[in-house]
């Protein structure tokens, strides 16, 4: 993602008083820990 994409998005989240924002990659790990909270954690440990 480029800073370009992070802070279109960044604006745009927080113009609708969204404070909490899931960007690029982000989003597929919270749909992954909202589902599988055990895969969730393996990948976070592997950072």
């Amino acid at each position: 993602m480029t800073t370009e994409q992070l802070t279109n998005e960044f604006i745009k989240k927080f113009k609708n008083n969204h404070y909490e924002m899931e960007i690029g990659k982000v989003k597929l790990l919270t749909t992954i820990n909202r589902w599988f909270p055990p895969i969730a954690e393996r990948i976070l440990k592997k950072m």
